[in-house]
Order: C-alpha cells, then sequence, then structure tokens
C-alpha cells in the first residue's frame, strides 16, 4: 500500500470513499492566525488519489502533467469539508435521453473518478477444498 505525508498538522477528517481504484478523503490543517479580526478555519482539501500508489488520477491543475500537487483541491472558506458520498443519480444527456451516472459528493464538489462505469464492480470468491 503507499502513503501520503500529509502537511504540518493536517489531519484526515470524515470518512473516506473508494470508487473504481480512486480514493475520496478531506483533511484541514490550521493555518497561522490572521492579525485582523477574522475568522481562521484552517485550510480544507479534498483528496482524490489512486488507490494502488497514491498518485493524482487527474490532472486537477491543467498543466499538462501529473503531480503531487494533482492529489488534492483546496476549498475557499477552510473549515470542515462534510465526508464524500458515493451517488448514483440520472440525469439527461444533452439529446434528452436519461443516463445513470455515478460519483462522489463532498460539500459542493461533484467528482467522478477516470474510467468510472455503472455496475462494473467484481466479486472475488474463495473457497477451500477439504479432502
Amino acid at each position: 500500500f503507499a502513503m501520503i505525508t500529509l502537511g504540518v498538522g493536517e489531519k484526515n477528517i470524515g470518512n473516506a470513499v473508494a470508487l473504481n481504484g480512486v480514493v475520496f478523503f478531506n483533511t484541514n490543517q490550521p493555518s497561522t492566525a490572521s492579525s485582523n479580526c477574522e475568522s481562521n478555519l484552517g485550510i480544507a482539501r479534498q483528496y482524490k488519489v489512486a488507490l494502488a500508489d497514491a498518485t493524482a488520477p487527474s490532472d486537477t491543475n491543467a498543466d499538462s502533467v501529473l503531480t503531487a500537487e494533482d492529489r488534492s483541491t483546496v476549498h475557499a472558506g477552510g473549515g470542515y469539508l462534510p465526508s464524500p458520498v458515493h451517488v448514483v443519480v440520472q440525469v439527461l444527456d444533452a439529446e434528452g435521453n436519461l443516463q445513470t451516472v455515478e460519483g462522489v459528493i463532498s460539500g459542493t464538489s461533484v467528482e467522478q473518478p477516470p474510467g468510472t462505469s455503472l455496475n462494473a464492480r467484481t466479486r472475488a470468491f474463495w473457497y477451500k477444498e477439504i479432502d
């Protein structure tokens, strides 16, 4: 299994969701106190990483290069993001046809892992032969 080293003081908050080999989870990292009379809720990050090797599954900052920075996005306002939730919804496409879509919702963010195909889960069965 791969491991991610979080930032100083950064903590995983809530649950994680794994879908099609991609893991979604949220963190909060305290930030330095402001000298103004402003609230300081820290830095809220949403991570999306490949289960096999903890790399970024997609280019989130659109620079055409996959780097460690592509594993997470920072959400404005900071605080604690709600736990990601796996969803299956039906939507109308551009031609008016009903399509079933699978993804993950966390706060106001809706993500669909690359390569997701609905109902493509596979089951593994084990058995033991007894003499």
